[in-house]
């Protein structure tokens, strides 16, 4: 690997330090605070990423290089709910795990923040 891309966050500046928020845009008009956690979901071709400082988990698809909030609300406490009503502080790694429910026939996808 001799080279890497800006994806999404950051700024077209590699110096600038500064160029950091949460803003949900594509490339480097988005912005993310101390990203950490990174997961790939092969099956929908999206990369989890936990934006730590704003309490967020997001989604960036590799393709447009463009970035949605898609759990937590950015309010920096913990409570279970629905996607934006769900709370988080400071999550810092992001998995998936697939559950089968007998009774419901349902199944579930579960992200567990490691924080």
């Amino acid at each position: 690997l001799n080279s890497s891309r800006n994806v999404v966050g950051g700024d077209s500046n590699p110096k600038n330090l500064h160029a950091y928020g949460d803003v949900d845009d594509v490339g480097v008009n988005a912005k993310l605070q101390h990203p950490l956690g990174v997961h790939f979901v092969k099956h929908k071709n999206v990369v989890l990423v936990t934006d730590t400082y704003n309490h967020k988990i997001k989604v960036i698809d590799p393709f447009t290089n463009e970035i949605f909030s898609w759990l937590g609300d950015g309010n920096g406490s913990l409570k279970d709910g629905n996607a934006m009503s769900s709370e988080f502080s400071e999550p810092s790694g992001c998995y998936s795990l697939w559950v089968k429910d007998g009774a419901d026939r349902d199944k579930l996808l579960v992200f567990v923040a490691d924080c």
